[in-house]
This record gives C-alpha cells, sequence and structure tokens, in this order.
C-alpha cells in the first residue's frame, strides 16, 4: 500500500489525513497510538470510529468488529481514559466519556466473543469502572459467560456476582 499521510495540529489532537489505495480518502483524530504495535484508533469524518494497524484501516461499525480494538484492554481503563478526555476539551462530566468512546462495545466484545480467559479478566478491570446504567446493558452477556464451561470457574462466578447486583438492584435480562 503507497500512502501518503500528512499530519497536522487541529484543535481535538493530532489530525491525519491519509489516501488509501483506492482512491478513498480517511480523515480521522488519533485519539490512541500503541507504539508497541502501531496500532491507530481515532474517528473518521463522518463520525464513526476506526482503528488502522500496519494493513489496514477497520471501521468499528459491527460488534465483531472490536476485535480489533480487543488489545486496548491491556492498557488500565484509566490510562484509556485519561488520552480520550486530554484529546477533547468538552468532556466535562466523568459518564460522558462513555457517550464519546466506545467502552462498551469493546468489553461486551471480550466477554462474549473471546476464547481465552485471558482477555476476560482484562475486560473486568474495565467492567469494574463502569456506572450502573452501563452495567445494566451487559445482564445476558453475564448470563451467557455464566453457562459457558470453556471459561474458568473465578471468571463464571465474577459473572455470576454481578448478574446478581444488577438483579438486586430491579435488572433483568
Amino acid at each position: 500500500m503507497d500512502e501518503k499521510i500528512k499530519f497536522y495540529n487541529c484543535h481535538h489532537g493530532l489530525a491525519q489525513c491519509e489516501h488509501i489505495e483506492d482512491g478513498r480518502t480517511v480523515y480521522s483524530v488519533v485519539l490512541f497510538e500503541d507504539l508497541n504495535n502501531r496500532i491507530y484508533l481515532g474517528i473518521d469524518d463522518k463520525g464513526r470510529w476506526i482503528i488502522k494497524d500496519k494493513q489496514a484501516i477497520f471501521i468499528l461499525d459491527d460488534p465483531k468488529s472490536f476485535l480489533y480494538c480487543e488489545k486496548l484492554l491491556e492498557y488500565s481503563f484509566h490510562f484509556v481514559v485519561q488520552e480520550i478526555v486530554s484529546r477533547f476539551e468538552t468532556i466535562d462530566d466523568r459518564n460522558m466519556i462513555f457517550s464519546v468512546f466506545p467502552f462498551s462495545e469493546i468489553v461486551k466484545f471480550a466477554l462474549e466473543h473471546s476464547v481465552s480467559d485471558y482477555w476476560i479478566e482484562l475486560a473486568w478491570g474495565w467492567y469494574d469502572n463502569f456506572p450502573i446504567p452501563i452495567k445494566c446493558s451487559f445482564a445476558s452477556v453475564l448470563y451467557s459467560l455464566i453457562k459457558d464451561k470453556r471459561f474458568s470457574e473465578k471468571n463464571r462466578h465474577k459473572a455470576q456476582r454481578e448478574f446478581n447486583e444488577l438483579k438486586r438492584l430491579g435488572y433483568t435480562i
């Protein structure tokens, strides 16, 4: 792929303009860069989340597309929040960040589609920081995880505790 990349400063961070081989142009604001793996996460000119690695750009518009973001779970929730808040001047409420960044979609992907306990355990690290209204959207995911014998007893019991807490608060599937 012959890329021509132009970087320039903008109001919300570093903007990137890429001309892709099929003639399309993608504009994005780079919000997170994993320097070890050269993965860039940003927003395109249509407001869609994108992730770019060495080979391609993926639009995060389908629940399974969040596979490409699973690696972000290796970073602490607070670190990712700090990176995002530092690029958006308008985020002044902690709960507002959940409407800006797809935290819940990334965690839901890990809890629903991961093939190892490793990713589920990392997902719990983010989930534990979610406010109750966001956690409530996880009831069916938690219930499925409770029943899935592929995963460790530790993770199934954590899912059971979280599910019971949601039931206690009046939320169900």
